[in-house]
């Protein structure tokens, strides 16, 4: 099991224009794919807005993740969006951000939600995968990184609190989406 399972190709983007936090996330969500993952994308916009305004989620490092329990996730999804020229997100280090991982899910996979988030965090900070996820060429590049990277394992706790059937486009054997 990898990270990669929860990040189908449909929810990278490469390119967001946006410079301020609100704007950016409000960019995120008009990209992200409509594939059936939310219910009603404004609604997940408002409570993720919502979350951000209590307090920043851009941890230092030019890494932001966004995150909210939603009942308008249908399951735990993952969005990556990369900007080049970086992001105004009131960051704890006053550096613009350049990665962001929104995160969502209902409040009914907590445990899971929670597990993901940890191991994302774990995978982020290491230097190595940031500077390779901001010279992928395109989306499979990224995918490849996140796929192969050091610290990709995850615990046994989360292996057990998720079953492959519930996550339908992973390519099997590879922990990459489809």
């Amino acid at each position: 099991m990898q990270l990669a399972q929860f990040l189908d190709q449909k929810h990278v983007i490469l390119d967001i224009q946006g410079r301020e936090r609100l704007a950016c996330l409000e960019e995120i969500l008009e990209k992200v794919a409509t594939d059936g993952s939310l219910r009603n994308k404004m609604k997940a916009l408002d409570e993720l807005t919502e979350r951000e305004q209590l307090a920043t989620t851009a941890v230092g490092g030019g890494i932001a993740i966004p995150h909210v329990f939603t009942d308008e996730a249908r399951r735990p999804l993952l969005i990556m969006a990369r900007s080049q020229e970086g992001v105004a997100f009131e960051s704890l280090d006053g550096k613009p951000v350049h990665l962001i991982f929104v995160a969502m899910a209902p409040r009914k996979d907590k445990d899971l939600f929670i597990n993901i988030l940890y191991h994302l965090v774990r995978f982020l900070k290491i230097q190595e995968n940031f500077d390779d996820l901001m010279a992928a060429k395109d989306i499979p590049g990224a995918l490849e990184v996140i796929a192969r990277a050091k610290d990709n394992l995850l615990s046994e706790k989360l292996k057990r609190l998720v079953k492959d059937e519930v996550y339908p486009h992973r390519v099997p054997g590879t922990g990459i989406s489809r």
